[in-house]
């Protein structure tokens, strides 16, 4: 096995005068060709008229494997601190190599003015995220990372998040809305959630890529905070929907139940009132794209198969929404959703749901908490109330999964 040995031109000393090691560049990674540690070759004299003689400590000595890698093949050390280097704008020592002038028999294994060859510095398992370990990589989506599929059971994270904006999502959250008609305001609350439970894809929990069973279900209630608090209403949800998602594209169909029932307040106060006994069981299939990493459309539409008091069967939902990815840290970062629900019962009629306000997003999860302004136009989102239309603004806090 033919070694070469390389030694560089000699590097300042340190300002204490001893001849320690060069400090490592922590974005160096040890490239797999090289065949021994580096080691420090000795200190050449002091005084010459050479600019680059004094006390200097020499480029670690490296030992290669030619056979194997081929002449051009060379160590990536940190050649962007060594003199010589074209980016430092320190001219080069006398000797050092000129690739315009050089053949393939000179001295091409001195790193000085010429930078590692690529396949060097990308080669192997210790290889740089990037081309070029000492730039800045660009902003990827996540979903760009290369990472292979397997099972998981009650996995991280969701494929199909839910809408931001949607009406009957189920989540954590508490708003306090005014219709804009001068009547009783309502408080609105959420108390639900959603998980996985199998996943054939990716492991990582944020902006995760397969196949995925989950669970969801929510009490969606309405109180009368002006009257004792009495509890107006509430709708019932349960469902489980197969997603996937693949980059930017996702999909799901499920089924979900859906049931409305008015409080008991409410009837004792309100005995006259005409109780509705409203359920509806529904296949639903939706798909979502992601044109840039913060940016989601979506469209959706549902079918019910079974139905009592005045449920129709089909429904229909669009929507976009702005919610920046990753970690906002304490600043936090702005959000923006809008959904639009249109259903047959209604005769096609529907309702709108804009949201605008502030998001915070951890680190170690991509779960989010929300706060801001909610407008809501078109038919009453409690259910016992089908037929009633209403206008609501207000404020409120959300936790999405």
């Amino acid at each position: 096995m033919a070694l070469a040995q390389v030694n560089g031109p000699p590097l300042p000393r340190n300002p204490q005068g001893r001849n320690s090691a060069l400090p490592v560049d922590p974005r160096f990674k040890r490239s797999p060709v090289a065949e021994t540690s580096p080691r420090s070759t000795a200190i050449p004299s002091v005084g010459s008229n050479d600019p680059f003689s004094g006390e200097y400590q020499t480029l670690p000595t490296m030992e290669l494997n030619l056979n194997e890698v081929g002449q051009r093949e060379i160590s990536p050390v940190s050649y962007r601190q060594i003199p010589g280097n074209s980016e430092s704008g320190i001219p080069a020592p006398p000797g050092s190599y000129d690739e315009t002038t050089a053949d393939d028999s000179g001295s091409i294994l001195n790193p000085l003015s010429s930078p590692a060859p690529a396949s060097s510095m990308n080669a192997g398992p210790w290889a740089p995220a990037s081309p070029n370990a000492y730039l800045p990589e660009a902003a990827q989506p996540v979903w760009d990372a290369d990472e292979p599929w397997s099972w998981h059971i009650v996995p991280e994270g969701l494929m199909y998040k839910s809408y931001i904006a949607g009406e009957k999502e189920p989540r954590m959250s508490t708003s306090w809305l005014f219709p804009t008609n001068g009547g009783q305001s309502y408080w609105d609350s959420v108390l639900g959630g959603r998980f996985g439970l199998l996943r054939y894809g990716t492991a990582r929990g944020i902006d995760p890529e397969g196949w995925q069973w989950d669970v969801e279900g929510g009490a969606f209630l309405r109180m009368l905070p002006e009257t004792e608090r009495d509890v107006m209403a509430t709708d019932y949800r349960i469902g489980t929907p197969i997603t996937y998602r693949e980059g930017p594209f996702q999909w799901k169909f499920g089924y979900y139940h859906i049931s409305s029932h008015l409080g008991d307040e409410f009837i004792l106060k309100n005995p006259t009132f005409v109780r509705r006994n409203y359920s509806r069981d529904c296949l639903v299939t939706g798909v979502g794209y992601f044109p840039v990493p913060e940016l989601r459309t979506y469209f959706e539409v549902g079918y019910g198969f079974y139905l009592t008091d005045g449920a129709g069967p089909w429904e229909v939902q669009f929507g976009a929404e702005y919610n920046p990815p990753g970690p906002t840290g304490f600043r936090g970062a702005p959000f923006a959703a809008c959904n639009v629900h249109l259903m047959e019962e209604n005769d096609w009629g529907g309702s709108i749901n804009i949201l605008i306000g502030w998001q915070w997003r951890g680190d170690t999860s991509d779960h989010t908490f929300r706060a801001g302004f909610q407008f809501y136009n078109g038919a009453d989102n409690q259910l016992s109330f089908l037929g009633n239309t209403t206008q609501l603004t207000g404020l409120g806090i959300r936790y999405d999964y």
